[in-house]
């Protein structure tokens, strides 16, 4: 796959992630195979649908997560893709 629909396919996972927009799971879809995993925590979710569901329902849209500093996407030498975030302090919240 071209580095740039990789690129694009990071951004995607990004703003789900932060959003758990429909349109943005949506534009995550367009970039997941069929076979995707995704591994948070403890919990592994398997296949797209699964993926595209978890993503679209766990992560509400908070100031914290609308705070949140995240790099741009590097390649490194390797083709893997990196993107740092540092969240921001969160004052009163629990």
């Amino acid at each position: 796959m071209a580095t740039e629909a990789r690129l694009d396919g990071v951004d995607a996972y990004m703003k789900a992630v932060r959003t758990a927009e429909q349109s943005a799971t949506e534009w995550l879809g367009e970039h997941l195979a069929d076979d995707v995993a995704l591994t948070s925590g403890p919990t592994e979710v398997h296949g797209k649908p699964a993926v595209l569901a978890r993503l679209g329902s766990i992560y509400p849209f908070t100031p914290t997560l609308a705070a949140l500093g995240v790099s741009a996407p590097v390649v490194g030498a390797d083709g893997v893709i990196t993107v740092s975030g540092k969240m921001p302090p969160l004052g009163a919240a629990p």
